[in-house]
């Protein structure tokens, strides 16, 4: 399952942290759209 996750959750860092794992990208929004993959 895909993680995404609002820009603004990188905020409270550890959080994140706790969403990503080795080979499954995480993909932050910004106003509702896709803007980063991490």
């Amino acid at each position: 399952m895909a993680n995404i996750l609002p820009v603004s959750d990188l905020r409270n860092y550890n959080e994140v942290l706790k969403n990503c794992r080795k080979g499954e990208p995480v993909y932050l929004t910004k106003n509702g759209r896709g803007r980063f993959v991490v």
